[in-house]
């Protein structure tokens, strides 16, 4: 009797359901997506191997750029890098846009105020662009009929292993610009201080241009920061 009892309290087991897979091509697709995202962090080439995929879309009279964020590996955020660069490259393309939308799970748009901020980030990318295709051997030494052969051999290796070439100098600040503005801001300070000790009396020229450009960039700057405390914050400085 006491047997049946504990049988009939016994319940019975119940039954695992089987955890369903996601379709294979799906795991491939996955298992990929974060390979290349592992290689891309290993060998530091994350901003190449995530180029933003975007086209422009006419509604009316509105001009669209639609950020394609589902395929591409990242988060579909501008805190990310990769996605701000990409989206400021798109910008630069189409400055004529009206709205930027990032196309992921949650969609997210930027116009009005938020699109000309995105704006003006591009302008100073742009720049920093343009400034860093001055070749200084080209431009001041290679005809420079004062310099024997062997001096311009010598300048030529100089300008290549000098810390204020262009070529080296612009897209370091270009990528510090969208990854950490702080350091961006030390850079830029710490190489104005040097502008003004060249490693050669013939390194003049390039330095003075050099100067120049940096003016130039630090009243751009000054007006993008302006801009961002007036409509960020409504503080007028």
């Amino acid at each position: 009797m006491k047997k049946k009892e504990k049988q009939a309290k016994e319940k019975p087991p119940k039954e695992k359901r089987a955890r369903k897979k996601p379709p294979k091509e799906k795991q491939t697709k996955e298992k990929k997506t974060k390979e290349k995202r592992t290689k891309a962090k290993q060998t530091g080439t994350e901003e190449e191997e995530y180029a933003c995929k975007w086209n422009v879309e006419h509604v009316y009279r509105e001009i669209r750029i639609i950020a394609d964020c589902k395929d591409c590996g990242g988060k579909g955020d501008l805190n990310e890098s990769s996605c701000m660069n990409g989206i400021l490259d798109a910008v630069s393309a189409e400055g004529n846009a009206d709205v930027v939308i990032l196309s992921h799970f949650v969609e997210k748009q930027y116009f009005s105020y938020s699109l000309e901020l995105l704006k003006r980030m591009a302008q100073v990318m742009q720049e920093l662009s343009q400034l860093a295709i001055r070749d200084p051997y080209k431009e001041y030494f290679l005809s420079n009929d004062k310099l024997s052969t062997s001096q311009k051999s010598q300048q030529k290796s100089a300008c290549e292993k000098c810390e204020l070439n262009p070529h080296g100098l612009y897209p370091d600040l270009k990528k510090t610009f969208t990854t950490d503005i702080q350091e961006f801001y030390k850079s830029l300070f710490k190489t104005a201080k040097k502008l003004d000790k060249g490693p050669t009396f013939f390194c003049g020229p390039c330095l003075d241009t050099t100067q120049s450009d940096f003016v130039y960039m630090f009243n751009n700057l000054e007006d993008l920061r302006e801009f961002i405390f007036y409509r960020g914050y409504n503080i007028v400085i």
